[in-house]
């Protein structure tokens, strides 16, 4: 009877450790992944298997019936939707294939474990383990071969899955797949082809046996290459039932030391309170508490907090140098690294070292990255982890990159993409705790990866602009500087030409005046006429010269107002009086309008006159025979201010926002009806600006216009005036 119990215990043992993984799969699953909970259904069904072998065997060696056990045992055969689940959404967590097979087979074998459990159709009862002796039923043969068949499409799917993966996932899969080929395999062997096939058939249960090197294999998976996510989940698991393993050791120790001289009941109830003494009555409970909050703590990491910080800030930061310090220092932060290199992109299209933290010294003398390590992140585009490519040492090339990643100290390469471009690569070295790289440090750089790309870019930009900003403003100040070379030069020039130009016109304008008078004899009506001609425009020429040589002064900030007080009144009529006789002969009326509180005023008597008499020249010039034209002048808050009105032509107003602009005649045709240069109202602005006022212009074409200007108080004058000097 010793045999059965040799056979059955194992398998309950099995089974634990099976529903455990299922449970660590169900509770430890942060993003719900559809593969972990496939995987979590494979491991009941497995363990459940597993359990009701188990039973069978134990319970047989006291001679009990186990036939219940013996159809309840078919729960076995619901791995198969299970695996084959976990194959598709492996592939794709939205697999359609997947689904069709859960809704298709879970149900099927269900019902086939409810025909096995109630009637006799597949299991007859009267279940012979030792020897093994098969009463199955008359559906137990057609189902087990259905089975054969699903296992090998599983196996296949399986065998197809392994070719498909590769990098992290085929690292993380690989002894779990082996577990499961090795369960299958040996799975079908014995529980479906053996007993269709064989005289002298094996107990199809002890197929169980087969499913240990998966649970196995699959341990070591999630210990050494955190499967599916849940190594700490897993550890933490395994060392508390560890620690209860210590606890129950104690208490057998203490009951085999006291039994024989206590009794059995009285060794019991001593060592168990000895036992919860030790552990709820001292500080070993404590310490045990604290000792795994402090391995939670050395192991976990809050990515969600690193990657909102992180992002956050390379959001926000445009210095590139400033940026890459901090990529570097949250890399080390996040990830309890032992170095960090970041490599950026050159001109030439090699990869330069950038920033970096404890620079291993070949990386330091080489300063750029091996190009067939390059190549490789741009044919994978994924994240390149040492320890998974020396599991797979497929290729020569890989052995290389091996070679380099150890020589430069490098555990993890992270390639750094924007818009298919490779921007640079940030390479880790391992952790400080020891730890190879997780699933979680993978999402986590991976998701990291792209947004550095995204901010190196623009920070990249940014200081490229900055450059071109930089480069535009040199380029402004050279030009502005060669302007003011230029105006200066134009203003000198203007200034000796202006001087030139008016000795000999001085000498034109005074012998004409000589010879119009008749001193230097009596002229024919004809001479006299053209002696007139001449006179008058040696005298435009010369208020032309004289215009030139104004704005050529205030330009170069040469021109100072000669202040003096007097009466505005007297210089506004007096100036109309200039005008009047011609507009006698055009029939233009002429009027005044002065305020009686306007006496004394403050300014350059020559100046102001000068912007008056361009103004009517202008009124006069531009009103039609028979118009109006009036000069006017009253205090304000500005100080004094003084208007030109007339009813001549008028202007739209886009033409009075171009008036002041200098040489701008509005019509610019060859055959326009009105003559000047365009300086008359710039030089007058001019002059009023110098003053310290402002001068404007009120106009409707076909309704006239009225042009006004203030003259401030005198300390406004002086002030003005002085730093117009200055300048």
């Amino acid at each position: 009877m010793r045999q059965f119990d040799l056979i059955g215990y194992p398998l309950l043992i099995i089974s634990v450790f099976e529903i455990l993984l299922g449970i660590v799969l169900i509770r430890h699953n942060p993003r719900n992944s559809p593969v972990n909970r496939s995987v979590a259904l494979f491991s009941f069904f497995s363990g459940a298997f597993a359990l009701m072998s188990g039973l069978m065997y134990v319970l047989a060696s006291p001679g009990r019936d186990i036939t219940p056990l013996a159809r309840a045992s078919w729960i076995g055969w619901l791995v198969i939707p299970a695996a084959l689940q976990f194959i598709f959404y492996f592939r794709d967590e939205q697999s359609r294939a997947a689904r069709i097979s859960g809704y298709v087979l879970y149900p099927f074998w269900i019902i086939v474990l409810c025909v096995s459990v109630s009637t006799n159709l597949i299991e007859t009862g009267n279940y012979a383990l030792l020897p093994f002796i098969d009463r199955s039923g008359p559906l137990a043969k057609p189902l087990r071969l259905l089975g054969i068949f699903q296992l090998l499409w599983a196996m296949f799917e399986l065998f197809r899955l392994r070719g498909q993966v590769s990098g992290i996932k085929r690292v993380q899969l690989n002894y779990f797949i082996h577990g499961m080929l090795i369960f299958a395999v040996g799975g079908t062997l014995i529980a479906g082809i053996l007993p269709l096939i064989s005289g002298d058939p094996i107990d199809p249960s002890l197929s169980a046996y087969l499913s240990l090197p998966w649970v196995a294999l699959s341990a070591y998976a999630v210990s050494r290459h955190r499967l599916f996510g849940i190594g700490f989940f897993f550890f933490r698991m395994v060392k508390v039932g560890l620690l209860s393993s210590l606890f129950i050791a104690m208490y057998l120790v203490l009951y085999a030391l006291i039994e024989p001289f206590l009794g059995s009941t009285t060794a019991v109830l001593v060592s168990l309170s000895f036992v919860g003494l030790a552990f709820f009555g001292t500080r070993m409970n404590r310490g045990v508490e604290l000792w795994l909050q402090s391995r939670d703590a050395e192991h976990r990491q809050d990515y969600h907090k690193v990657l909102r910080d992180s992002i956050k800030a390379i959001s926000t930061i445009l210095d590139l140098d400033e940026l890459l310090a901090f990529i570097i220092a949250s890399m080390r932060k996040s990830l309890g690294v032992e170095n960090v290199c970041l490599f950026l992109r050159a001109g030439d299209g090699s990869y330069r070292l950038r920033q970096g933290f404890d620079v291993h010294e070949r990386v330091a003398q080489s300063w750029s990255l091996a190009k067939d390590l390059v190549l490789w992140l741009k044919r994978t585009k994924a994240v390149l982890i040492r320890e998974e490519l020396e599991a797979e040492r497929r290729e020569k090339e890989s052995a290389f990159i091996i070679g380099y990643l150890r020589d430069v100290d490098a555990a993890a390469a992270i390639p750094l993409f924007f818009k298919d471009q490779l921007l640079g690569v940030l390479t880790l070295g391992r952790k400080i705790s020891g730890e190879p790289y997780s699933p979680n440090d993978i999402d986590h750089l991976e998701v990291l990866a792209g947004h550095i790309a995204v901010a190196i870019e623009n920070a990249t930009l940014y200081e490229q602009m900055e450059e071109k900003v930089r480069e535009r403003t040199r380029e402004l100040e050279e030009a502005r500087t060669f302007a003011e070379a230029a105006n200066k030069a134009k203003t000198d020039f203007l200034s000796n030409m202006s001087h030139e130009l008016r000795t000999p016109l001085n000498s034109i304008i005074g012998f004409s005046e000589v010879m119009k008078d008749g001193t230097a004899g009596q002229l024919t009506e004809d001479q006299e006429a053209y002696v007139k001609d001449i006179w008058e425009s040696g005298k435009h020429l010369l208020r032309i010269i004289n215009n030139i040589l104004d704005l050529s002064k205030i330009d170069a900030g040469m021109m100072e107002l000669d202040l003096d007080d007097f009466y505005l009144k007297e210089l506004l009529e007096g100036s109309l009086a200039l005008f009047r006789e011609k507009a006698q002969r055009r029939g233009i009326t002429l009027s005044v309008e002065i305020s009686e509180d306007l006496d004394l005023i403050t300014a350059d008597k020559t100046k102001v006159k000068q912007v008056a008499l361009n103004l009517l020249a202008n009124a006069i010039k531009f009103t039609p025979d028979n118009g109006s034209v009036g000069i006017s002048a009253s205090r304000s808050d500005a100080g004094v201010l003084a208007s030109v009105w007339d009813t001549g032509i008028g202007m739209s107003p886009g033409e009075c926002s171009k008036l002041f602009q200098p040489f701008l005649q509005l019509d610019n045709t060859l055959t326009r009806k009105y003559e000047g240069t365009g300086l008359g109202l710039h030089l007058s602005r001019k002059i009023v600006e110098l003053h310290g006022g402002r001068i404007w212009v009120e106009s409707e074409p076909g309704k006239g216009s009225r042009f006004s200007f203030t003259i401030p108080p005198p300390a406004g004058a002086r002030q003005h005036g002085q730093d117009r000097h200055d300048l």
